[in-house]
């Protein structure tokens, strides 16, 4: 950036962001985009079984009693474990 000032290479790099976002095209929907939007439009009730298997899984309310529980009984990790000794 020798030839050219700091404030002008960003005021240039503003006026190629601002051509490019003329360029883009927003339209464009990926195949798997549309295969998701169309199944969820013909299934409406996957959104229903996606959140039960998510509740399966993910959304649990922990039991502060069984998580200091199994806190507490845990092997100490060594100070380093990558060698043996």
């Amino acid at each position: 950036m020798n030839f050219i000032e700091k404030s002008d290479y960003a005021k240039v790099c503003a006026l190629i962001v601002l051509e490019n976002k003329k360029i883009m095209d927003y339209s464009y929907e990926s195949e798997h985009t549309k295969f998701m939007r169309e199944l969820l439009e013909k299934n409406p009730e996957l959104e229903k079984k996606r959140l039960a298997a998510r509740d399966i899984w993910w959304d649990k309310k922990l039991d502060k009693d069984e998580q200091e529980h199994f806190n507490e009984s845990a092997d100490p990790m060594k100070p380093y474990v990558y060698f043996g000794g």
